[in-house]
């Protein structure tokens, strides 16, 4: 937002600025700066939208449309009370808009006196609520990352810088990664709003991301990325004198880093406090492309709606959702974290009695991440506070019992976890001295106040404004005995301040002493000079207890500011143990066991189970059939035949499932599991015409296959379904077959390959790793069960007319289909089809 922003002619004449009072103009002037966004313009106890954001407002609020006069026509306008902000602001962003807050920087009787009687008050837009820099929780999940993405590319390089910041809880990274790569990490971050320059955009590199970001993408032109201009924006937003802080980093990588910065500096004018960046490495994660993301469901599915993630998370803390959702987007593929993370889920998994102590513990503590932002941005309240200091409480009561139940008999994870959890136990007592806590039995809640012996001067403006108010009692009791009426009541509102109310019966009885201030349909309202001079008083009192009270609360504030490292510590700790203790209690809720995992090992999993359709199927009440996979030196590819339902992808679904959840430190699913540390993991499953991009199923089918051909290595887990399909028999035949022979020959990846090309079941004969596997079928004289389990052998047909009889597809065409059926098999074509 550029204050200084001038008025271009054009966009005068479109509102018909020249026609306008000087408010609707001053609306103009505010308009211009912010032309993108809704705005919600302050008048008195309102916030007002006027032409077209007052006509879209007003559909997606539900409220009433109305108009105000102009000259040349009436202009569109609807309101909203100011009270009820955050409701109507919240549906405003759900609904994809970005808001222009413009708030009055002035009352109206200082605009008097600066600028005399017709003075228009000062406003200024004080920030605009965007999806990637809400902190807001009523707008968005605050159990997954938001992300606030910024992409420059280096063409001379071919690398793309990438800068994410979750504005929400603090956090922000910068890392560069080649630009084939750059997609991929894009769909890991999932971000809610991607900053670009203008000249990257519109080069052929990220068409596709452009073609899948286009509602998020906010584009810029190359100057706003500028490489001086960005070390100016950082060394004054962190108010240093160089970059030294940050290592060894690339031009483009400063740029994004700086385009995040004057993003959010141009959204919200509040000085804001951010950790210095991270300079983020994937040397030792799993790399996972966009497509096996997608395939696998890993954190959302596009057909059921239950995901890994979802399945998994049974976090109780939102900084532990938000840390698994991470993990399942960048798995390790380091042996040593990856068995360190499972020996403290094995650990917890073992003492059930401890597990349920410390998920009670959990239940307790808040959203520390957040809390310490709004604490940083000076929008905390009271209650942020007491809900720091009893989650401080929690994580230090979670240490002591594991100390006092295990001593230091503990994992090495577990012994650098708990080590973040400490903290300077002074902040918990001044959080303790200063708030006092309400119960409110009638509501089953609380609220909570500052203790008025925690500061003298409380104290004494606490006493004398008991003092005013038993004097306005007296006062009540006075007016009663020299008017005779027992119904007078002395009450207060924003407009005339407080006054003595009357019935209208009784209003003859009072006499001149009293001032007539106003009268409705039963009540007239009187004030008196005592009443005048109270009413000063306790306004006075009232605005002292506030100041005292602010300065309370600015000072808690800058006691937990002092020890940010510390609480930050905690909240990362909490939210891991978090995470480790959810996997302990989905294995034993779910029969879960510990995989051994190594970096140099056969892979064989036993009686296996898909974790997501076993859970779908359980609450069904049916069976899931469990399934052995066993990768060894002398049979790396299978090659899996078998019906359509059978059960194919399902099976090649659930061990790449198993892989990805030992090596985030999960137990599995299954009898037992020896896991290779898996570098890469690819899964193209399932077919789809990807019509915005121009790509056909068999074009879309043959960049996926092409994209893992060429990144696969020999540590990768490779899984293919049905390649080839989508062209002429002899053709598809043929590409599957010398893929199939090029994983086996070059690549020498672990890969399960299903087909319905029985052709390429004879590559076993001349390929030594190379085996064959289907799915088993029992037939009978007038049906067909699929029994679902794996064995090795070759299916010897597709039943795909049986499945399209149970789809539904009339008798007289499933009739047909067997006869034509007969005939190709018999003479080998359907070609001269005699009636």
């Amino acid at each position: 937002m550029n204050d200084n922003m001038c008025i271009t002619e054009q966009f005068k004449i479109k509102y018909g600025y020249y026609d306008l009072n000087p408010l609707m103009r001053q609306y103009v002037e505010v308009k211009y700066k912010c032309q993108d966004s809704l705005l919600l313009f302050r008048l008195g106890d309102f916030y007002e939208l006027f032409f077209e954001d007052a006509v879209t407002a007003s559909k997606i609020l539900g409220v009433v449309l109305t108009s105000r006069d102009k000259s040349t026509g009436e202009i569109p306008m609807c309101g909203i009370p100011f009270h009820s902000l955050d409701n109507h602001l919240c549906k405003l962003v759900k609904s994809g808009h970005t808001v222009a807050l413009c708030e009055q920087t002035e009352s109206p009787l200082e605009a008097k006196k600066k600028r005399g009687s017709k003075a228009l008050v000062n406003r200024k837009i004080v920030r605009i609520f965007t999806p990637g820099t809400i902190i807001e929780e009523s707008m968005i999940d605050t159990s997954l990352p938001n992300y606030l993405v910024c992409v420059v590319y280096d063409a001379k390089l071919r690398k793309c810088a990438i800068c994410f910041l979750d504005f929400g809880v603090r956090e922000i990274g910068v890392f560069e990664v080649e630009v084939a790569e750059c997609l991929q990490e894009l769909e890991k971050l999932q971000p809610k709003e991607l900053i670009m320059r203008k000249g990257d955009i519109e080069l052929d590199e990220f068409k596709e991301i452009y073609d899948i970001y286009k509602q998020k993408l906010v584009i810029y032109s190359n100057s706003y990325f500028d490489y001086l201009k960005s070390v100016r924006t950082i060394e004054d937003f962190y108010s240093v004198s160089s970059l030294s802080f940050m290592g060894e980093v690339s031009k483009f990588q400063i740029s994004a880093l700086g385009g995040v910065l004057s993003y959010i500096g141009l959204v919200d004018t509040n000085k804001i406090n951010l950790p210095f960046p991270k300079l983020m490495g994937n040397d030792d994660l799993m790399r996972i492309d966009v497509s096996t993301q997608r395939n696998l469901e890993i954190v959302s599915s596009r057909t059921s709606g239950v995901s890994l993630f979802s399945i998994l998370n049974c976090t109780l803390t939102k900084g532990g959702s938000r840390l698994l959702f991470k993990y399942l987007k960048n798995p390790s593929a380091n042996e040593v974290v990856i068995n360190n993370r499972l020996q403290l889920t094995q650990f917890l998994y073992l003492r059930v009695e401890l597990l349920d102590k410390l998920r009670n513990y959990l239940n307790c503590i808040s959203d520390l991440d957040r809390v310490l932002t709004r604490i940083f941005m000076n929008k905390m309240v009271l209650r942020d506070f007491l809900s720091l200091r009893n989650s401080l409480l929690a994580a230090l009561k979670m240490k002591e019992l594991i100390f006092k139940q295990c001593g230091s008999d503990i994992p090495t994870l577990l012994r650098e976890l708990l080590c973040n959890l400490k903290v300077n136990v002074s902040v918990i007592d001044e959080i303790t001295s200063a708030i006092q806590v309400k119960d409110l039995s009638s509501t089953s809640s609380s609220e909570c106040f500052i203790n008025p012996s925690y500061h003298s001067k409380l104290g004494e403006l606490n006493e004398e404004l008991k003092s005013a108010i038993a004097e306005q009692n007296s006062l009540r009791v006075k007016y009663i005995a020299m008017t005779g009426i027992d119904s007078i009541k002395i009450q207060h509102n924003n407009i005339i301040g407080i006054f003595l109310e009357v019935p209208v019966k009784h209003a003859s009885k009072v006499s001149s002493y009293f001032t007539h201030r106003q009268t409705t349909v039963n009540h007239v309202r009187f004030s008196t000079a005592e009443l005048t001079d109270l009413e000063q008083k306790m306004a006075l009192l009232r605005q002292q207890l506030m100041s005292v009270e602010q300065l309370v609360i600015d000072n808690l504030a800058c006691l937990v500011r002092q020890e940010e490292g510390a609480i930050n510590s905690v909240a990362s700790g909490v939210s891991m143990l978090d995470v480790f203790i959810a996997f302990a209690k989905k294995a034993i809720d779910e029969n879960y066991v510990m995989p051994l995992v190594q970096k140099q090992c056969a892979t064989m999993i036993r009686q296996g189970r898909h974790p997501v359709v076993e859970k779908v199927m359980s609450e069904k009440a049916s069976h899931f059939v469990p399934n052995d996979c066993y990768f060894t030196d002398h049979e790396r590819v299978f090659v899996i035949t078998g019906p359509n339902m059978g059960g194919k992808s399902t099976f090649m679904r659930q061990v790449a499932l198993i892989v990805l959840m030992a090596q985030i430190g999960s137990f599995v699913p299954a009898r037992s599991a020896i896991i290779q540390v898996v570098d890469k993991l690819f899964c193209r499953i399932g077919a789809g015409d990807d019509l915005a991009m121009g790509q056909s199923t068999f074009m879309l089918e043959m960049c996926e296959t092409a994209a893992i051909l060429s990144h696969a290595t020999e540590r990768s887990l490779v899984i293919l379904d049905e390649v080839g399909r989508g062209t002429s028999t002899y053709d598809g035949i043929s590409i599957a077959g010398s893929c199939l022979e090029y994983i086996s020959k070059h690549i020498g990846s672990r890969c399960l390959f299903a087909t319905h090309y029985q052709e390429l079941t004879q590559l076993s004969e001349s390929l030594p790793n190379v085996v064959n596997y289907t799915l088993c079928v029992r037939e009978s004289e007038n049906s067909v069960s699929f029994l679902y389990s794996v064995q090795k052998g070759i299916a010897d047909k597709s039943y795909g007319i049986h499945v399209a009889q149970i789809a539904g597809v009339p008798k007289e065409i499933v009739d047909r289909a067997k006869a034509l059926l007969t005939i190709l098999q018999n003479q080998g074509s359907v070609l001269n089809l005699k009636e």
